[in-house]
């Protein structure tokens, strides 16, 4: 039996587009599914969940069954009522007709009463939602329209206009800002806990629109702490049938295990910080942007600013996370409230040594096809022909590698989105490798190969992030949250002897041999008053409270390269010392702001190989030493070349951009031409302060200002 869901229609339409069905069958007032069917279900949002799922959407069934039954029950006394029904009185129905003539008689009067009623006026009808005539360009009949009491027509208590200035705004759209005095910050607790408690459901457009992290990985609710997965590999066991015992065969067990995280969410908000919120609000409803705010309400809108930065946070660390234990009354940083997946590939890599990396060198614009061709070659065939593979990468070398294809790729114009975009998603000619970007993967030409089930996400109770507790202190509002969320890999490989015939036999995970992440990262080191420094990723940035002397550190393998970032904000001189652990040439003082780099020997004694003496310095001006500039290469251009040369060309540009190029160590002359409109050539003397200043406009450079010493 088809069945026209209403309550349940976007889970109904999620479960036909995971199933690859048109319609879901329905018998007994029950949804009809096969045992694979429902394990399919599973698999993608967790048995618990799923569970919860097909509950609602039984008791969907049942609703539509009650009221189907109630209308036609109603329909037979209303044909009694208005005499429809000719029919022939039965003895059955004479037997009927004294029980029923009662009820006819009192439906019939609540009818006539209800016809009055239907005529008089309510004193609650629905204005105008545009009251304001800057929203009278949008269409009106596609939001619910107030009513006189309540905001949408929703009479849920958080939606009143009564004692909520705020609401009372959106309506007006000239009221001023709320005060958040004593009693609208009363109020407004009230509307936090109601609209949480009342209205869960409310985010779930936001949710879908939300980039999140790709939806084919695997994801594990339930996990309370750490949840692990063994596997069993066997050596080579078969030989050639001779006299004599000679045992082949051996068995190694592995063991991947992955652990949630626990956070925390604390916030607060200031009675003006509370106004700028609320204007905020105002400005999407009347922008419409996002996930249909304007059907929220002010404290709706609230909480889901918050998740949406919680959201962001969380994708980040998922990828990029790095966990570093947070002492007592540091707000610790987002990044480094969990491990990520790329902090579990570079300890797998460079400390396990469990993962053997493709030398493949670092990829290029002109050679990013054949990269990625020479990558799957070295793949093993066995892996390779697997279903549900994928290669992750940063986005930019997704695109790279796209706009690399040319005419091999199909572009189609995605009308939603107003952008072009290219039918081909994977590999070329191997349609079982997706190209998977991650959002968070920058500055980086790292790349992997798994499958894509092979990475897993994990929670305890994946709806407990945005379950708040609220309150209020004077003018201040706060809230918090705790919840548990991590990632992981089910399976990654075993380490083999180097030796080994098939170095790659027991991988699942595959990677090039680039840095897994960009140079600038690192991870705070705080001071324990232990003195030891925990090497959590292989370059420590010490923290501006650290106040002891580093004498000892641990969490290091013999070969590995690390890094300790002084810190400037330092309260006074901290070193690294030398001594048997640390084989430097002189105490490290952090305060300088320099860097340390370590090799660290085969007895875990760490030898300097560098060391530099101040903190870097970002500059924003371009070196150059020839006779073409690129305007997209920066805004300040200093000319480097040891002999004197002419500037010709500058390439690309943006109309009204401006650049500054300044003379060096010999001379440079700035021509005047087509593109370059100074009046005359500009001979920037070496060694001089002498510099000219050009604006862009209309595929021409101007003179905009020069200084030329005499």
């Amino acid at each position: 039996m088809k069945f026209n869901w209403v309550k349940m229609k976007a889970s109904a339409d999620f479960m036909k587009k995971v199933l690859g069905i048109e319609t879901i069958e329905v018998k007994d007032k029950q949804i009809a599914l096969s045992e694979d069917q429902r394990a399919t279900i599973e698999e993608k949002l967790g048995a618990e969940q799923a569970s919860k799922l097909f509950e609602k959407m039984n008791e969907e069934l049942q609703a539509a069954e009650n009221e189907s039954q109630e209308m036609l029950a109603l329909q037979n006394v209303l044909k009694e009522i208005s005499g429809e029904d000719k029919s022939a009185t039965t003895v059955e129905g004479a037997e009927k007709q004294s029980t029923t003539a009662q009820a006819a008689a009192t439906i019939k009067a609540l009818k006539e009463e209800n016809d009055i009623m239907a005529k008089q006026s309510v004193g609650d009808a629905p204005l105008t939602i545009f009251q304001n005539p800057n929203l009278k360009q949008y269409a009106a009949s596609m939001i619910p329209q107030h009513t006189a009491t309540h905001l949408f027509g929703d009479n849920s208590e958080f939606q009143a206009l009564a004692n909520r200035p705020w609401n009372e705004r959106m309506v007006s759209g000239s009221a001023k800002a709320t005060t958040f005095g004593s009693s609208e910050l009363d109020v407004l607790q009230g509307d936090l806990e109601h609209f949480i408690r009342q209205n869960p459901t409310a985010l779930v457009s936001f949710y879908n629109d939300f980039e999140g992290l790709p939806e084919e990985w695997s994801k594990t609710p339930g996990v309370a702490d750490r949840i692990t997965t063994a596997s069993i590999t066997f050596g080579e066991v078969t030989q050639a049938r001779k006299d004599g015992w000679q045992p082949k065969g051996g068995i190694s067990i592995n063991v991947e295990i992955g652990q949630v995280y626990a956070k925390q969410i604390d916030l607060e908000w200031s009675g003006a910080k509370l106004q700028s919120l609320e204007t905020t609000w105002l400005a999407s409803i009347q922008n419409m942007d996002g996930s249909h705010p304007w059907k929220m309400s002010f404290i709706g809108f609230l909480l889901m600013e918050t998740i949406k930065q919680r959201l962001l946070e969380d994708r980040n660390a998922q990828i990029n996370g790095i966990y570093v234990p947070t002492p007592a009354n540091v707000a610790g940083n987002a990044v480094n409230a969990q491990d990520g997946i790329l902090i579990r590939l570079f300890r797998a890599i460079h400390q396990e040594k469990i993962v053997r990396v493709f030398p493949l060198g670092k990829p290029t614009l002109e050679n990013i096809v054949d990269y990625v061709d020479q990558f799957m070659k070295n793949v093993p065939e066995e892996i390779l022909k697997l279903q549900g593979l994928e290669l992750g990468m940063s986005n930019a070398w997704k695109l790279a590698y796209l706009k690399a294809l040319g005419d091999k790729q199909v572009l189609v114009f995605d009308e939603k989105r107003g952008v072009t975009t290219s039918t081909i998603n994977h590999v070329v000619n191997r349609p079982n490798i997706k190209l998977q970007a991650l959002a968070d993967m920058v500055d980086t030409d790292f790349m992997y190969l798994t499958l894509s089930k092979n990475i897993d996400q994990l929670s305890y109770i994946p709806e407990e992030a945005d379950k708040f507790t609220i309150g209020h202190d004077r003018r201040d509002t706060w809230a918090f949250a705790d919840y548990k969320t991590g990632i992981r890999f089910q399976y990654i490989g075993l380490k083999l002897a180097k030796d080994f015939p098939n170095k790659y036999a027991a991988q699942v995970v595959f990677c090039n041999d680039m840095p897994v992440f960009g140079p600038n990262v690192t991870f705070p080191a705080y001071d324990y008053g232990t003195g030891m420094i925990s090497m959590y990723y292989a370059h420590a940035k010490v923290d501006a409270n650290f106040s002891q002397d580093i004498v000892d550190m641990d969490k290091v393998v013999p070969g590995q390269v690390i890094k300790i970032t002084g810190n400037t904000k330092l309260a006074s001189a901290i070193n690294v010392k030398k001594n048997d652990k640390f084989l430097l040439g002189s105490d490290f003082n952090l305060k300088s702001g320099g860097t340390l780099t370590l090799l660290v020997k085969a007895d875990l004694t760490l030898k300097e190989l560098s060391r530099t003496t101040s903190a870097p310095v970002i500059e924003d001006v371009h070196s150059f030493d020839n006779t073409v500039i690129d305007a997209n290469d920066a805004i300040e251009f200093k000319f480097v070349g040891a002999e004197a040369k002419s500037l010709a060309t500058i390439l690309n540009g943006v109309d009204n951009k401006q650049i500054k190029i300044t003379a060096g160590p010999a001379a440079l002359t700035v021509v005047n031409s087509a593109t370059i409109s100074i009046g005359a050539n500009a001979v920037l003397k070496a060694n001089s302060t002498d510099f000219i200043s050009l604006i862009y406009v209309d595929g021409v450079w101007y003179e905009v200002a020069k200084q030329i010493t005499a």
